[in-house]
């Protein structure tokens, strides 16, 4: 159907344990709660990358990602990938 605007949900599920043990933090990210959703999801879509990220709140509006293992381009490509869809989307008003 025409004029039918989709609407996709996002839904982020986690659940508290005590900090996990890393030696060194090769890249880290700070990003809006939006944003971070939708990495999470991107990230979990390239299953044959070694990845290891922790994402931790940093404040209720912005968590902070840190890459533990792996090679860090890879959050980098999946925040431009999202971003430069978000912009050539165009806005419905």
């Amino acid at each position: 159907m025409k004029g039918r605007k989709r609407s996709v949900k996002y839904i982020l599920a986690g659940e508290s344990v005590d900090p996990p043990s890393y030696s060194s933090v090769k890249s880290e990210i700070e990003l809006p709660a939006t944003m971070t959703t939708k990495l999470i999801s991107a990230l979990l879509d390239k299953k044959r990358e070694k990845l290891v990220v922790l994402v931790e709140p940093r404040d209720s509006l912005h968590y902070v990602v840190k890459v533990v293992e792996g090679d860090p381009s890879l959050v980098s490509s999946a925040l431009s990938e999202l971003t430069s869809k978000s912009k050539s989307r165009p806005r419905e008003e």
